[in-house]
């Protein structure tokens, strides 16, 4: 799958914040891949809204700019990328 320069872009803003391990063993990575519909994907950037168990407001509204960007952003044609999560090597884990 080849990703323009805002979802480039989004999938640095949420590994960032996940970390590479969690990002790497994600539905969203494997949506991604996949070719999954846009709400499939959307769907798989809000699972990741949560901290100590408990859904954070703040987690929500970042994952939701980070789906918008991934799906609705202006990219330009060339891409950034030759897929998602290529560039990280940790141990995979799950959704939090």
């Amino acid at each position: 799958t080849t990703i323009n320069d805002n979802q480039f872009g989004a999938l640095v803003s949420f590994t960032f914040n996940v970390g590479c391990g969690g990002f790497g063993g994600s539905s969203l990575k494997s949506s991604i891949n996949s070719g999954s519909s846009a709400a499939t994907i959307r769907a798989n950037f809000m699972k990741w809204n949560k901290g100590g168990g408990k859904v954070l407001a703040g987690l929500t509204r970042r994952r939701a700019a980070e789906a918008d960007l991934y799906l609705n952003g202006a990219g330009g044609s060339g891409g950034s990328g030759s897929g998602a999560g290529q560039a990280c090597t940790q141990p995979q884990t799950g959704e939090k």
